[in-house]
């Protein structure tokens, strides 16, 4: 058997392990799975476990939702791996990119369920409540870097209708701050 079949079996049973979980197990796996190979830099674990806590167009985090990072490793049965020394999460090799992206179907609209995210995070309550002019703890709000420099290169890969109001939303209350209305 050759070297790279021998891999991919071994991807596609756990990725059907993975996808037979109980409970919402099967889904934070999928979503990890999917933000690491989408993402557009290596994400950090808080990073990673903030994103997948966010409900999408909901106004308000939901602290209670953001997994903790052994449950998010156990969810992704060994396919990713977090470097120790930067909290990096990435994928366990890199034959494991390769393997995934061979198969368009396994996620679906992944840069706009991505944006999604993004948008739903800037647009909640506790980052609109945050000073532009006050220093703020990263730690408190770790995935609003990614958010803010991310979204729209997301956004312009693939756009919904979702990602477009949860857009105009993000931007008509900027240009509310300036003085300036987009919405009617």
């Amino acid at each position: 058997m050759a070297r790279g079949n021998g891999l991919s079996d071994a991807y596609a049973a756990t990725l059907l392990r993975l996808k037979a979980q109980k409970g919402n197990r099967s889904g934070l796996g999928l979503k990890a799975l999917m933000w690491m190979l989408y993402s557009e830099r290596p994400l950090r674990a808080g990073e990673l476990c903030h994103a997948l806590a966010v409900e999408t167009g909901s106004p308000h985090l939901d602290p209670e939702n953001i997994p903790p990072l052994q449950t998010l490793q156990a969810c992704c049965l060994g396919l990713v791996v977090v470097e120790e020394s930067s909290s990096t999460v990435r994928l366990v090799h890199f034959t494991l990119q390769e393997y995934l992206l061979s198969d368009p179907a396994l996620f679906h609209n992944p840069h706009s369920a991505i944006a999604e995210v993004c948008l739903t995070y800037l647009n909640s309550g506790s980052i609109r409540a945050l000073s532009p002019t006050c220093p703020w703890d990263p730690s408190t709000r770790p995935l609003l870097e990614y958010a803010s420099c991310y979204w729209r290169k997301h956004a312009r890969r693939e756009t919904t209708e979702t990602v477009e109001e949860l857009a105009l939303r993000l931007l008509d209350r900027r240009a509310t701050q300036f003085g300036f209305r987009l919405l009617g």
